[in-house]
Protein backbone atom coordinates (compact mmCIF):
# COMPACT_ATOMS: atom_id res chain seq x y z
CA UNK A 1 0.00 0.00 0.00
CA UNK A 2 1.23 3.40 -1.25
CA UNK A 3 0.87 6.05 1.67
CA UNK A 4 0.71 9.48 0.16
CA UNK A 5 1.56 12.05 3.45
CA UNK A 6 0.35 15.85 3.21
CA UNK A 7 3.44 18.59 3.52
CA UNK A 8 4.14 20.26 6.17
CA UNK A 9 1.98 23.44 7.01
CA UNK A 10 3.67 26.69 5.59
CA UNK A 11 5.13 27.78 9.31
CA UNK A 12 6.44 24.18 10.35
CA UNK A 13 8.80 24.42 6.71
CA UNK A 14 9.31 27.80 7.53
CA UNK A 15 10.37 26.99 11.14
CA UNK A 16 12.56 24.31 9.82
CA UNK A 17 13.91 26.28 7.03
CA UNK A 18 14.56 28.93 9.17
CA UNK A 19 16.83 27.20 11.30
CA UNK A 20 18.66 25.71 8.74
CA UNK A 21 19.29 29.04 7.38
CA UNK A 22 20.46 29.89 10.61
CA UNK A 23 23.20 27.76 10.49
CA UNK A 24 25.22 29.74 7.77
CA UNK A 25 26.65 32.16 11.16
CA UNK A 26 29.49 29.25 10.81
CA UNK A 27 30.83 30.48 7.00
CA UNK A 28 29.40 33.99 7.60
CA UNK A 29 30.04 35.62 10.92
CA UNK A 30 33.80 36.13 10.03
CA UNK A 31 32.71 38.17 6.30
CA UNK A 32 29.35 39.98 9.00
CA UNK A 33 31.91 41.19 11.49
CA UNK A 34 34.33 42.74 8.95
CA UNK A 35 31.86 44.31 6.34
CA UNK A 36 28.78 44.79 8.36
CA UNK A 37 30.45 46.25 12.08
CA UNK A 38 34.17 47.34 11.04
CA UNK A 39 33.96 49.30 7.73
CA UNK A 40 30.76 50.91 8.72
CA UNK A 41 32.85 51.94 12.24
CA UNK A 42 35.57 52.81 10.46
CA UNK A 43 33.53 54.64 8.56
CA UNK A 44 31.51 56.74 11.39
CA UNK A 45 35.19 57.40 12.80
CA UNK A 46 36.21 58.87 9.86
CA UNK A 47 33.29 61.15 8.74
CA UNK A 48 32.54 62.20 12.08
CA UNK A 49 35.99 63.33 12.31
CA UNK A 50 35.53 65.42 9.60
CA UNK A 51 32.01 66.64 10.61
CA UNK A 52 32.47 67.59 14.16
CA UNK A 53 30.88 71.28 14.67
CA UNK A 54 28.63 71.00 11.58
CA UNK A 55 25.45 69.98 13.74
CA UNK A 56 23.12 67.29 14.92
CA UNK A 57 21.74 66.95 10.99
CA UNK A 58 24.94 66.47 9.45
CA UNK A 59 25.94 63.52 12.44
CA UNK A 60 22.54 62.09 11.82
CA UNK A 61 22.97 61.60 8.14
CA UNK A 62 26.46 59.83 8.99
CA UNK A 63 24.85 57.22 11.22
CA UNK A 64 21.49 56.35 9.06
CA UNK A 65 24.12 56.11 6.31
CA UNK A 66 26.15 53.66 8.12
CA UNK A 67 23.40 51.92 9.33
CA UNK A 68 21.77 51.52 5.67
CA UNK A 69 25.44 50.65 4.88
CA UNK A 70 25.55 47.61 7.69
CA UNK A 71 22.55 46.36 6.61
CA UNK A 72 23.28 46.15 3.17
CA UNK A 73 26.28 44.26 3.49
CA UNK A 74 24.93 42.74 6.62
CA UNK A 75 21.44 41.45 4.80
CA UNK A 76 21.23 42.08 0.91
CA UNK A 77 24.63 41.19 0.24
CA UNK A 78 24.94 38.09 2.13
CA UNK A 79 21.04 36.97 0.63
CA UNK A 80 22.62 37.31 -2.70
CA UNK A 81 26.04 35.31 -1.58
CA UNK A 82 24.36 32.36 -0.31
CA UNK A 83 21.52 32.28 -3.13
CA UNK A 84 24.33 32.32 -5.54
CA UNK A 85 26.31 29.35 -3.85
CA UNK A 86 22.85 27.16 -3.31
CA UNK A 87 22.38 27.57 -6.69
CA UNK A 88 25.73 26.94 -7.78
CA UNK A 89 25.87 23.90 -5.70
CA UNK A 90 22.91 22.20 -6.55
CA UNK A 91 21.25 22.85 -3.27
CA UNK A 92 18.09 24.89 -5.09
CA UNK A 93 17.67 21.69 -7.32
CA UNK A 94 17.68 19.38 -3.99
CA UNK A 95 15.19 21.99 -2.55
CA UNK A 96 13.12 21.99 -5.16
CA UNK A 97 12.64 17.95 -4.79
CA UNK A 98 11.30 18.52 -1.39
CA UNK A 99 7.72 19.26 -0.43
CA UNK A 100 8.49 23.22 0.36
CA UNK A 101 6.70 25.99 -1.21
CA UNK A 102 9.45 28.41 -2.19
CA UNK A 103 8.11 31.78 -0.12
CA UNK A 104 9.26 29.76 2.70
CA UNK A 105 12.38 29.58 1.62
CA UNK A 106 13.19 32.72 0.63
CA UNK A 107 11.20 34.46 4.06
CA UNK A 108 13.62 31.78 6.34
CA UNK A 109 16.36 33.12 4.63
CA UNK A 110 15.64 36.73 4.75
CA UNK A 111 14.90 36.14 8.80
CA UNK A 112 17.85 34.05 9.01
CA UNK A 113 20.29 36.77 8.37
CA UNK A 114 18.42 39.62 9.16
CA UNK A 115 18.62 37.83 12.92
CA UNK A 116 22.67 37.37 12.15
CA UNK A 117 22.76 40.91 11.42
CA UNK A 118 20.95 42.47 14.22
CA UNK A 119 24.14 42.51 16.44
CA UNK A 120 26.32 44.67 14.33
CA UNK A 121 23.34 46.43 13.71
CA UNK A 122 22.44 47.56 17.61
CA UNK A 123 26.73 47.98 18.07
CA UNK A 124 27.18 50.26 15.52
CA UNK A 125 23.74 52.07 16.37
CA UNK A 126 25.11 52.36 19.94
CA UNK A 127 28.57 53.12 19.00
CA UNK A 128 27.42 55.75 16.48
CA UNK A 129 25.15 57.62 19.04
CA UNK A 130 28.33 57.86 21.81
CA UNK A 131 31.29 58.54 18.89
CA UNK A 132 28.92 61.27 17.66
CA UNK A 133 27.54 62.62 20.53
CA UNK A 134 24.32 62.20 19.44
CA UNK A 135 20.78 62.84 21.07
CA UNK A 136 18.46 59.88 19.45
CA UNK A 137 14.45 59.75 19.51
CA UNK A 138 13.68 56.20 18.30
CA UNK A 139 10.52 56.29 16.25
CA UNK A 140 7.94 53.05 16.12
CA UNK A 141 7.99 53.51 12.37
CA UNK A 142 11.42 51.53 12.93
CA UNK A 143 9.92 48.54 13.44
CA UNK A 144 8.81 48.36 10.24
CA UNK A 145 11.47 49.95 8.35
CA UNK A 146 14.18 48.18 9.62
CA UNK A 147 12.71 44.51 8.29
Amino acid sequence: MHNKRNPPSFLVQLVDLFFMELTNWRWSWRAIILTSFVAPMLSIIALGSFAQGTGQETLGYILTGNLVMTLMFGNLNKMADRFAYMRFSGTLEYYATLPIRREALIIASVLAFFLLSLPALLGILGFGILFLKLSVSLNPIILLVIP
